[in-house]
């Protein structure tokens, strides 16, 4: 577990939380030390979990596998945490949303090619659906359902067609 990951579930977790750990996170001990450190009950269980935790290099999550949420209850879904190689560095993808003013452009390193049609699924259920926090080490970055990735277009990019 990375120092951000540490951070976050010192945090977030308590004991009416339950977390998903991912195969290595529960076979290194993690869940030991977060049951102690915050009384959270681990689960095997992805869609009963509140927050699931993913190190870095494991392959990235199949989102549609963890809590989303119900229509009456959009809040009742997981938080994924994901530790990555960097936050910079990978493909660039533009966010759109709420709390963003116009657009923003971030390039986070080990997110599978399939990652914008991963989110954009996500995000069609909004209001349900996963939010996830990107790792790496100290730093994260926060992806709310509620974000959208623009495809890449010559608008966008500032190239003639």
């Amino acid at each position: 577990m990375g120092r951000a990951q540490s951070a976050i579930a010192l945090t977030l977790a308590d004991q009416d939380t339950p977390v998903h750990l991912s195969p290595a996170l529960a076979k290194a001990g993690v869940a030991s030390w977060l049951g102690f450190q915050t009384g959270a009950a681990v689960t095997d269980i992805k869609s009963e979990a509140r927050f699931a935790f993913v190190e870095a290099g494991a392959p990235f999550p199949a989102l549609a596998s963890f809590g989303r949420g119900s229509q009456d209850y959009p809040d009742r879904s997981t938080t994924v945490i994901v530790e990555l190689e960097a936050l910079e560095g990978g493909e660039e993808l533009t966010l759109i949303g709420p709390g963003i003013r116009d657009r923003i452009t971030i390039s986070p390193k080990g997110l599978p090619g399939l990652f914008p049609a991963l989110w954009a699924e996500n995000h069609a259920l909004y209001p349900r659906g996963v939010d996830l926090i990107l790792t790496a080490g100290r730093a994260c970055l926060c992806l709310p359902r509620s974000a959208r990735i623009l495809a890449a277009t010559p608008e966008l990019t500032g190239e003639k067609a």
